[in-house]
């Protein structure tokens, strides 16, 4: 078993924790609590170096030298837009399908979309990502689409200091700034995390130029999953059946693709289907997994969504699996508890639930914790608890596949007042 010195979660496998060495001895946290640390510590990146420098120009009575450190902060959201834009703008520009650009790191602040395009800003001015694939073997494009980011940033240095006056008090900060992206992006090198290696633009490339078939393999299986979870997301259930259908076609043994059929099966309330899938994948794959692990939660998640009550033995049987061997995810949690509280095991389940809806970053997923909360918090007889957490379902997606029956559980108790 793998325990969270923070949490306390434990699972049997070690899929989605890190453990480092500290003044105190080795440190495991899970993938959440990871998470929060690296949020904490990028706060504190940010706020307490220009906190300090305020500070004491202010306590100095000389205010007007900490300009130049508030400077940085605009100045590092201009470099991170123009790397991430370069990425998007270059890859659209050379027919590559830009599905998501990501601003910035931390809590979202805004979110848009831009053509078929989701766009998203963050808090903190470090790091970001762009989603793109190419939809037909191009090698050269996916290059150029990967490099634009880092000269992108050259390109902003170049410009500042041919345009600007040498004098100028943004071009110092401008030109470095720019110029260490530009050399961090292009290093080859490989970030650690709970969920396996992220690449920098330099390894990326270097990965491309060594196995482009492998590559290109891979890109055309996530250009596949990567349509089907837009399709999902924006509610088109049958669209997303469709893509995922289509991508095991030609890549039959793509985890990520059957992971998306089977979501979009049960958005599209083809619960049989669903439930078919799963079981056919389970009974093929006898491999202790984290994917194990999901097909296993998705499962009992299909038979909560059913309303069948004979089907809720083996939603607990699935739950208490993929909690055993995932027990820190909140996906898994958020159905665990669900299939607790039906079962009558109400504190257990809304225990979970909550934490669950603490974990979960993305407003759907937020949504659907709340909604079970929501439930459960009925079934223990709250009635005020159960209508805010509904009220904060609605608030975070109006489209939530669970607010029609946590609705119908609040409307039952106002028909018993009323």
């Amino acid at each position: 078993m793998t325990t969270c010195s923070v949490c306390g979660d434990a699972s049997e496998l070690d899929y989605g924790y890190t453990t480092v060495k500290s003044g105190t001895g080795r440190v495991t946290r899970c993938l959440t609590c990871w998470k929060r640390r690296r949020e904490r510590r990028e706060l504190a990146t940010v706020m307490l170096p220009f906190a300090a420098i305020v500070t004491l120009s202010v306590l100095s009575g000389r205010w007007q030298t900490a300009l130049p450190t508030m400077r940085i902060y605009p100045v590092l959201v201009a470099v991170l837009w123009a790397h991430e834009l370069g990425h998007a703008t270059v890859g659209r520009a050379l027919g590559l399908r830009v599905f998501e650009v990501v601003l910035g790191s931390g809590p979202r602040l805004v979110r848009a979309r831009a053509g078929r395009t989701d766009i998203e800003a963050r808090l903190f001015p470090f790091g970001g990502h762009t989603v793109m694939v190419s939809p037909r073997p191009a090698p050269v494009r996916l290059a150029l689409g990967i490099a634009a980011g880092p000269f992108a940033n050259l390109a902003v240095a170049a410009v500042t200091l041919l345009v600007w006056p040498r004098s100028g008090p943004w071009v110092a900060p401008l030109v470095i700034a720019n110029i260490i992206v530009l050399i961090g992006n292009l290093w080859p090198v490989q970030v650690a995390t709970p969920l396996g290696p992220v690449r920098s633009d330099g390894s990326a490339l270097a990965t491309l130029i060594r196995s482009p078939r492998q590559h290109l393999d891979d890109a055309d299986a996530l250009l596949r999953a990567a349509e089907s979870r837009a399709a999902w997301v924006r509610g088109e259930a049958d669209a997303a059946v469709a893509w995922a259908e289509a991508g095991l076609a030609a890549h039959p043994d793509h985890r990520p693709l059957r992971h998306f059929l089977t979501a979009a099966l049960i958005r599209a309330g083809d619960i049989d289907a669903a439930r078919d899938e799963l079981r056919a994948q389970l009974a093929r794959d006898d491999v202790e997994s984290p994917e194990r692990a999901m097909d296993l939660s998705n499962l009992a998640w299909a038979d909560l969504m059913s309303g069948d009550p004979a089907l809720l033995d083996e939603a607990l049987v699935a739950s208490e699996e993929a909690e055993r061997r995932l027990a820190w995810h909140p996906a898994v949690k958020s159905t665990r508890g669900y299939a607790l509280i039906e079962s009558g095991r109400v504190e257990e389940g809304l225990a979970r639930v909550h934490r669950a809806y603490e974990a979960h970053t993305d407003r759907r997923d937020r949504a659907t914790s709340a909604c079970i909360a929501s439930i459960g918090a009925m079934r223990r007889g709250d009635v005020a608890e159960a209508r805010s957490m509904l009220v904060t379902a609605r608030r975070l997606d109006p489209a939530c596949d669970l607010l029609e029956r946590a609705a119908a559980e609040v409307e039952t108790a106002n028909a018993r007042v009323g």
